[in-house]
């Protein structure tokens, strides 16, 4: 994941992320790849309630991530399905 921005993921992030198939971690792993030059475009919405943190639809998955301009970097937070990862 290179680009303009640095992606950080979180240690639960990073295992969710590895428990999947790899079809599902290629499409997820190339979101977060496009987040890199641009983190905020794309379907991205901010969280209700807490501005900093958004969250990025990749088909029925969901990843939460704050961006730290200053520094450059991308920190996700979480990554799951839709039912799951808002609770």
């Amino acid at each position: 994941m290179s680009s303009d921005f640095e992606v950080v993921l979180r240690q639960e992030a990073r295992r969710y992320l590895k428990r999947l198939d790899l079809v599902t971690q290629r499409r997820l792993v190339q979101a977060l790849d496009e987040l890199c030059s641009d983190p905020l475009k794309g379907d991205i919405r901010p969280l209700h309630g807490q501005s900093s943190v958004f969250r990025l639809r990749v088909g029925g998955y969901r990843i939460f991530f704050r961006v730290q301009f200053a520094k450059r970097v991308i920190f996700v937070e979480a990554i799951g399905p839709r039912g799951d990862v808002y609770k």
